[in-house]
């Protein structure tokens, strides 16, 4: 029997002040969690056991209780990571929030979203670079812990690597591929990296990554020799470990097996009346599992 998920990532509300292709695929309805759930939820999931949790958005700087929450998840037993565009980081009542979180030695990572330390290139995916940049180095100043995701895409083919040569004081750099799941429009599907050239970037990563160390430059799969494997969504194997190993409670509290896999025929079941231990074991759930051993739900 599954005694619970390994990760568990928060959509904890739906709202965001950064304009950008991939957000586009999802438009927000301006849902947001109650705290009091909220609360109860988490302390849920410590004891189901989750072993890691991701709070997430829309903008989770923008959740009035988001300080409540990552203190919530710590005294469960749980490191959070927020994933955020890091714009708030610019308001000193957000950031001092945080730092003062930290002084009281609760633990929990920010992961910024930045795509190219070159602003156009930047904003040809997302939007509003160098006050992104600005945020970056005030929280890197305050000794707040930082890692940054960067998708790779057209516009930010040539520049991506050199994130980490520019933000050196970063702990960790992750890097993954554009994908047509985050895509809604055909001004967007221009962004799409062609094989040949996504594969030639892997190899100049996996360079980069023997420079830096595995654990500091983290890609979306192993290098087998000289060979890079695992180089786009349509290449991974067969069997799907989402809702086997993790899942995504949106901002209404349904849960879905992956962030990529949000249609009622893959819908988990809702933990807003319920405990995701009820709904992360229910017949629904099974029946989910079993599909995504026959097809890839994110492609579905």
């Amino acid at each position: 029997m599954l005694s619970g998920p390994l990760s568990v990532l928060l959509e904890i509300n739906s709202k965001c002040q950064l304009q950008c292709q991939y957000c586009s695929a999802a438009p927000f309805n301006g849902s947001q969690w109650s705290i009091a759930r909220a609360i109860t939820l988490i302390e849920e999931l410590g004891k189901f056991p989750v072993w890691a949790i991701t709070i997430s958005g829309g903008e989770p700087l923008l959740y009035p209780h988001l300080l409540t929450l990552i203190e919530t998840c710590f005294k469960a037993g749980m490191r959070p990571i927020i994933n955020t565009n890091g714009l708030k980081l610019l308001d000193e009542t957000i950031l001092q929030g945080l730092i003062s979180l930290k002084d009281k030695g609760i633990e929990f990572t920010l992961s910024l979203s930045l795509d190219s330390p070159i602003p156009k290139e930047n904003d040809s995916f997302r939007s509003r670079g160098l006050e992104v940049m600005a945020a970056i180095d005030k929280a890197i100043a305050t000794g707040l812990d930082l890692t940054l995701s960067t998708v790779v895409h057209k516009g930010n083919l040539h520049s991506a690597l050199q994130i980490p040569e520019v933000f050196h004081k970063i702990r960790q750099f992750r890097y993954s591929a554009v994908v047509v799941k985050h895509l809604s429009s055909n001004t967007a599907s221009k962004l799409l990296v062609e094989d040949k050239e996504m594969q030639y970037f892997w190899q100049e990563a996996s360079k980069l990554q023997n420079k830096y160390t595995e654990s500091r430059i983290l890609l979306p799969f192993r290098v087998n020799g000289s060979q890079v494997t695992n180089t786009h969504i349509n290449n991974i194997q067969r069997n799907c470990y989402c809702g086997f190993t993790s899942c995504v409670i949106d901002s209404s509290f349904n849960v879905y097996p992956c962030d990529w896999a949000r249609t009622e025929t893959v819908k988990m079941g809702n933990v807003e009346h319920h405990s995701l231990k009820d709904v992360w074991l229910s017949q629904q759930s099974e029946t989910v599992r079993a599909l995504s051993q026959t097809k890839h739900l994110c492609l579905s």
